[in-house]
């Protein structure tokens, strides 16, 4: 007899036990042919003998004995049998900001450039474009110049500036940690931002994580829609195959947030220091860090989402 564990979700019987391990390959022997069968067909005996395996193997975890009744029974367990319900299957992640602190780089460089023609970006000021896509800023530094700038020469010295930053930077605490448990524990992965694919391609390849991902998703996968329109989340849902109850989002920002809720997720907030200040109320759960997130956490929060 073989245990043969797939993906979280692939035959949920709402039971995270049953979820995780999945179906299960028992062979037994007939006329000299191993008989492949699922566990429905599985005698009562075997389904005890493989149940007392997979109890021993997640006797650390949160569930016990009685979580394993869908798997002992079927579908239909008898009344004696409680069934603890776990619906965590997702969690969809901001990029800039939340996985790489992209934010203040970029801040820092356009800072730079203000002062370079004798006015001042402050970090307040910057907070507004966060999380989304609007007006150029060299729109705004003309504006306060009152004169044509050379908008290439600027353009090209900042995008210079904050890609040299952003390279030098890692992942933001706890975070590679948290991508890390949910990859392992089986669940559906992706990343849903208003930066283009592309960019999420090139930076997540750079840091090691593109592989942990299930589904990237830009506002190059939905017309060029930006937060806080719930697109991007949505289409990673649909990527995931996950409905918005099933999935946690976490953001950096009021424009993610009110993205992620648009479409139905709950959302953790983890401000950073661009964003810190900003109005958090919409957003679930309010970290200053994920480093304090665990799995059993951001379950809890499933279905809170209003």
């Amino acid at each position: 007899m073989a245990l043969r564990t797939l993906r979280r979700g692939d035959e949920p019987f709402g039971d995270e036990a049953v979820d995780r391990a999945g179906l299960v390959e028992w062979h037994q022997p007939r006329d000299g042919l191993p008989v492949v069968g699922h566990r429905d067909l599985m005698p009562l005996p075997n389904r005890l003998e493989v149940a007392a395996e997979l109890i021993s193997e997640l006797s650390n975890s949160s569930f016990h004995e009685q979580s394993m009744a869908p798997f002992l029974w079927g579908n239909s367990p008898p009344r004696s049998a409680t069934v603890r319900r776990v619906t965590l299957r997702a969690l969809v992640f901001d990029f800039d900001g939340l996985i790489l602190d992209t934010e203040w780089p970029e801040y820092l460089a356009v800072s730079e450039a203000y002062e370079q023609h004798g006015h001042r970006m402050e970090v307040v000021d910057w907070q507004a474009r966060v999380g989304t896509v609007g007006g150029s800023w060299l729109d705004e530094l003309e504006e306060r110049v009152g004169a044509p700038i050379d908008r290439a020469s600027v353009g090209s010295v900042w995008d210079s500036r904050r890609l040299g930053l952003i390279g030098a930077s890692e992942p933001l605490p706890g975070i590679v940690d948290l991508i890390d448990a949910g990859h392992a524990a089986g669940l559906r992965l992706a990343v849903a931002s208003s930066a283009t694919v592309r960019w999420l391609d090139e930076q997540l390849t750079r840091l090691g994580l593109h592989g942990r991902f299930d589904a990237l998703r830009g506002r190059d996968s939905v017309g060029g829609v930006a937060k806080p329109a719930p697109d991007v989340y949505l289409a990673a849902l649909e990527a995931l195959h996950v409905d918005a109850g099933e999935a946690v989002a976490l953001e950096d920002s009021p424009h993610g947030i009110a993205a992620a809720k648009g479409a139905g997720l709950a959302c953790v907030a983890i401000p950073n220091r661009v964003t810190a200040g900003g109005d958090f109320s919409a957003a679930d759960l309010l970290v200053e860090s994920a480093r304090v997130l665990t799995l059993d956490r951001l379950e809890a929060l499933v279905g809170s989402s209003s």
